[in-house]
């Protein structure tokens, strides 16, 4: 084994996880959920999850610009503001990761279930691609960085054939109003989901070339073309069901039919399954960072702190996704015993998609408290980050993400199921700390 992490990923691969942890299952998934809670005013929906996703990673930057390091959410948390803080955030971004990757799995399944033997459970089959997926990153992080700029260019190209021909086709009408609809609001919250994932590249502090560089570029390059897809897909979508099918939920490869042959037509659908893997490779190496920070500190065991002879934190890369597979085993056990159906409905992926919210938000709140303390705990820090935002405009964008995130989590909590399943998470995660990490994290 190792001893520490090494600089590999350049600013191609910073891009690239950065798409590919954005536009991941969501844009085939849950752009149809969208448009059919929000009708004509999807784009507006996906406008403010996306600008305000923005606005509350700006902070994050700030951060990650002036300490870049593995385990952010861990390390700025316990800098800044305490070793409980620290250790709830870094548990926080990983369950919130681990919901997503959930999500993810679930999604592609479902979607591709009819190729799968009749023996196999969707969500059996779910847990055998986490533990296929576990088994590929093994190769190695050059190998995996490699391919998600592949899979990036892939999907990125298949999700450009879908909608510039729909688009520039005289039957295209751009549906674009404000919303009409009490379910708006939901609209916005299935749009969070589709903006998740900027939080990914602040994990790689230390493995990135030119890290002070190369983080706000990736972010500021990956934001534009996630923009760009969204608004475009969902234009492009909205035009093709039309109006009073919104609702249907149709699915959206199977409105590009009328454009495509089989050729076409497949490699659109090769685009889901690399949104899917995209979205898993960029979560398994960023976010098990968290999990080798706080081994390093030793607020966890030190084997997790172990890394291969390539540089990888491979242990820690383990621990994460057998936390994707018990979420998956929770997930199936409740939909099973008809809690998630009480809820949510027949469709356990709105489940999952709230759980990671939820997670993110309240890490997301704790990190911009972080950043509202660094010009005056970390002067020297602050003044030479390479992104150095005036304190005026910083301490404005830690309020509006504080208040952003509080919001959204009020309307979650409607769902009383998410906030029992976090108060018990938090509960475990509390008693994790004062059982093992407090002792060692204040030394």
């Amino acid at each position: 084994m190792g001893s520490g992490l090494k600089n590999k990923i350049g600013l191609l691969g910073a891009v690239g996880i950065v798409i590919g942890g954005v536009i991941g299952m969501g844009t085939f998934v849950l752009i149809p959920a969208i448009a059919g809670k929000a009708g004509p005013a999807a784009w507006l929906a996906i406008t403010i999850a996306l600008v305000v996703s923005i606005m509350s990673i700006l902070p994050t930057i700030q951060l990650s610009s002036a300490m870049p390091i593995a385990g952010g959410g861990f390390e700025y948390c316990r800098r800044l503001l305490s070793p409980f803080a620290g250790f709830l955030v870094s548990w926080l971004a990983v369950i919130g990761g681990a919901c997503t990757l959930s999500l993810i799995s679930t999604g592609l399944m479902e979607q591709f279930k009819e190729f799968l033997p009749s023996f196999l459970p969707p969500h059996i089959a779910a847990m055998c691609f986490v533990a296929a997926f576990y088994l590929f990153y093994l190769l190695g992080l050059q190998i995996v960085t490699m391919v998600q700029v592949v899979l990036c260019l892939q999907l990125l190209i298949s999700l450009f054939m879908y909608f510039i021909p729909i688009i520039s086709s005289r039957n295209f009408v751009l549906h674009a109003t404000l919303p009409e609809t009490p379910n708006f609001i939901l609209a916005v919250i299935f749009s969070f989901n589709i903006c998740l994932g900027f939080q990914i590249i602040i994990e790689l502090g230390e493995e990135m070339e030119n890290p002070k560089r190369n983080i706000p570029l990736a972010l500021l390059i990956g934001g534009s073309m996630v923009l760009l897809v969204y608004l475009s897909v969902t234009f492009a979508y909205i035009s093709s069901v039309g109006l009073m099918h919104t609702s249907e939920k149709i699915n959206l490869i199977s409105t590009a039919l009328p454009y495509y042959g089989v050729a076409g037509m497949a490699f659109i659908k090769l685009g889901m399954i690399s949104s899917g893997l995209a979205s898993y490779s960029g979560g398994a190496v960023a976010l098990p960072r968290e999990l080798y920070a706080m081994a390093r500190a030793k607020a966890l065991p030190e084997y997790f702190e172990q890394v291969d002879t390539g540089g990888n934190p491979s242990r820690a890369v383990g621990l994460f996704f057998g936390i994707v597979l018990v979420i998956l085993g929770i997930g199936n056990a409740l939909e099973y015993a008809g809690f998630i159906e009480n809820y949510f409905g027949p469709d356990i992926i709105e489940f999952y998609a709230f759980l990671a919210i939820f997670g993110i938000m309240i890490m997301t709140i704790v990190m911009s408290v972080a950043a509202f303390r660094l010009p005056t705990k970390m002067a020297s820090e602050y003044a030479s980050a390479y992104i150095h935002l005036p304190k005026w405009l910083l301490y404005s964008l830690c309020v509006l993400s504080v208040l952003s995130s509080s919001l959204l989590i009020a309307v979650i909590c409607s769902k009383i199921i998410v906030l029992w399943i976090y108060l018990v998470i938090l509960g475990l995660v509390t008693a994790l700390y004062f059982a093992y990490s407090k002792s060692r994290l204040e030394m």
